[in-house]
């Protein structure tokens, strides 16, 4: 027999099979071959998914395992947790804190506004930082910004529509009625270029202990008494004056800000 004629012969029959196979699976008879072939071959197809899968990935740029990752991904991504986390901790470090004055507010019966910190002044010489809360929130000049429970850092400086410059009470340029309490010495608050917290134009024939508080006096009208201010640090006396001078350690850094409370009512003890 001649090649052609068996190789359309091999054809016929290959053809043949095919249509009965087609014909056969169509009433049911294979089903129980096929499923033992689909499990026998289920690995192999299995793996060519998986590799088909990869490609897509790395074509479409999706996000791969860590074990694929190069070490650049890594840092990477660690950098994002870390910047993510630091958030979070942030996020929790305010609510914290307004809680912590909130609790100070309430007791006293005040009314306040709740602010975060969102930047600092240029001005090398002034100690201003920028909040969140401004005209829009009812704040107004002069009003005292406290942190903690009732301890008061600044003033409110200048007021626009959706934020506002405090002054801290380290400025220059700060100034604030207070008394030493317990007591009816009384003087001003004055900063000292941001390096420190004066006490002064208190008579010098008062004794005051180092430890002692210091406390708004209530003498100004939007200024409640009884707000912390901080402790006696030291005295400092000059010999031809009449008056003398406390140091005052405040009780929390000003440098590490991050919440605050703007208090708006007017009441005073």
């Amino acid at each position: 027999m001649s090649p052609v004629k068996s190789n359309l012969r091999f054809s016929f029959y290959l053809v043949a099979v095919l249509c009965l196979l087609i014909f056969l699976h169509y009433l049911g008879w294979l089903a129980i071959p096929e499923q033992i072939i689909a499990k026998t071959l289920s690995p192999i197809q299995h793996s060519f998914y998986l590799v088909g899968n990869r490609i897509n990935s790395f074509y479409a740029g999706e996000n791969q395992n860590d074990d694929d990752l190069d070490p650049k991904q890594l840092v990477e991504q660690r950098d994002k947790l870390l910047v993510e986390n630091a958030k979070l901790k942030t996020t929790l470090a305010e609510f914290q804190a307004w809680d912590q004055q909130s609790n100070f507010i309430n007791s006293r019966s005040l009314e306040a506004v709740p602010a975060r910190i969102i930047g600092r002044s240029f001005q090398s010489d002034a100690q201003i930082l920028i909040i969140d809360k401004g005209d829009v929130d009812g704040l107004k000049p002069d009003m005292p910004v406290i942190i903690d429970d009732g301890v008061i850092i600044a003033k409110v400086k200048e007021v626009e529509k959706y934020n506002s410059k405090i002054l801290l009470l380290n400025d220059s340029q700060s100034s604030l009625a207070a008394k030493i309490d317990g007591s009816d010495v009384q003087g001003v608050v004055v900063g000292d270029r941001g390096l420190t917290v004066k006490l002064e134009l208190i008579p010098k024939d008062k004794t005051i202990l180092p430890g002692t508080m210091v406390i708004t006096s209530g003498l100004e009208e939007t200024i409640p008494a009884g707000l912390v201010v901080g402790t006696v640090e030291r005295l400092q006396k000059e010999e031809n004056s009449f008056f003398q001078t406390a140091i005052i350690r405040p009780l929390e850094s000003y440098t590490n800000l991050l919440a605050v409370s703007v208090l708006i009512s007017q009441k005073n003890d």
